[in-house]
C-alpha cells in the first residue's frame, strides 16, 4: 500500500512539475512575441495553460484585443486532449472582397 501511495505522488509531483514548466514557458513565450502583456492576460494565460494544456510557442494562442485567441492548432490540441468535449469542430471559409484582396478568414461555428 505504501508504494502504491508513493507511486501516486510521484507522478502528482511530475504532473505538478510540467504544469509549472508549461506555464513558465507560456509567460515567457508570450513576453517575447508580444512585449508585455496586462496582468489581467497573464492570469488568463496560465488558466488556460492549467485547464486545456494550451502552448504559446506551439501557435494554440494569439492575443487579440486583451483576450487570447485560440487558433486552429490549439482547437485541434484541445479536440486531441479532452475528446469527451469536443465532439466536431465546423469551419466556414469566408471570402472577403475585392477579389485581388482575395484573403481566406475561417469562422469556428
Amino acid at each position: 500500500m505504501k508504494t502504491q501511495d508513493a507511486q501516486m505522488d510521484a507522478a502528482l509531483h511530475r504532473h505538478q512539475d510540467a504544469m509549472r514548466r508549461l506555464i513558465r514557458s507560456n509567460v515567457d513565450s508570450a513576453r517575447v512575441r508580444w512585449g508585455a502583456l496586462p496582468k489581467i492576460m497573464l492570469r488568463a494565460l496560465k488558466g488556460l495553460s492549467i485547464e486545456h494544456r494550451l502552448s504559446v510557442r506551439s501557435g494554440d494562442l494569439l492575443p487579440l484585443d486583451g483576450r487570447w485567441y485560440v487558433t486552429h492548432t490549439g482547437l485541434l490540441r484541445l479536440a486531441r486532449t479532452h475528446p469527451s468535449r469536443v465532439c466536431q469542430i465546423y469551419i466556414l471559409a469566408l471570402v472577403l472582397l475585392p477579389a485581388f484582396h482575395l484573403r481566406l478568414i475561417f469562422c469556428r461555428t
